[in-house]
């Protein structure tokens, strides 16, 4: 549970009308909210005390990386395994090719995204640097079926959970858990897009 606190009346009022649907409400993090991740380090490592790592919002990690190559790949296994479905099933795209890479991004929800590699080999990182800081890996992210959500009609279908379930076995990993470290000086750390990113050690 979050502790929060309502932004009032006048916030939720220009929201309602911006957004045209009534009764939204902002609520906001209390700055003494003590929440912090469950996640443990990665087996194989020296650290494997809980991690110190505030969250606000956040389910389970302060960051969730994905990697574009791992996107694009089940992309084209979604084609591979994927069948015509009934035109008139409404939970489900025509065709698999309908979902595209820049859809399926959006439906994992990640909030740091690469590009370069090999697909899934974010899955053995344990560290890697990503500009002038360092990130750990804290494992894997297990998918429920909100992925088969579209992040920008709402409309439901059965991919991708349905290939990577087959594919990836019944966790359907996709996605990594990770966490900032913080900087020695204690100053303040911004990610920029395309920093460039080093792996400085893989899991055992």
């Amino acid at each position: 549970r979050v502790n929060t606190f309502d932004c009032g009346d006048a916030v939720s009022d220009w929201l309602s009308e911006v957004l045209e649907f009534s009764g939204v409400r902002l609520l906001r993090q209390q700055s003494n909210d003590t929440r912090k991740s469950k996640l443990r380090e990665r087996q194989g490592t020296r650290d494997q005390a809980p991690s110190p790592q505030k969250l606000s919002m956040a389910n389970e990690s302060q960051i969730l990386l994905l990697n574009r190559a791992s996107v694009r790949s089940l992309g084209h296994k979604i084609s591979e395994l994927g069948t015509l479905e009934e035109a008139d099933d409404t939970r489900v795209p025509t065709v698999p090719e309908d979902i595209s890479e820049d859809n399926l991004l959006l439906r994992f929800r990640g909030n740091l995204v690469v590009d370069g590699g090999e697909a899934f080999e974010e899955e053995s990182w344990d560290s890697i640097q990503l500009g002038d800081h360092i990130i750990k890996c804290q494992g894997l992210c297990t998918r429920c079926s909100m992925i088969c959500m579209d992040q920008e009609t709402a409309r439901k279908s059965r991919e991708p959970l349905k290939t990577l379930s087959v594919w990836r076995g019944k966790k359907v990993p996709f996605g990594i858990h990770s966490r900032m470290l913080p900087a020695s000086d204690g100053s303040r750390q911004i990610l920029r897009v395309g920093d460039p990113v080093t792996i400085i050690s893989h899991s055992s």
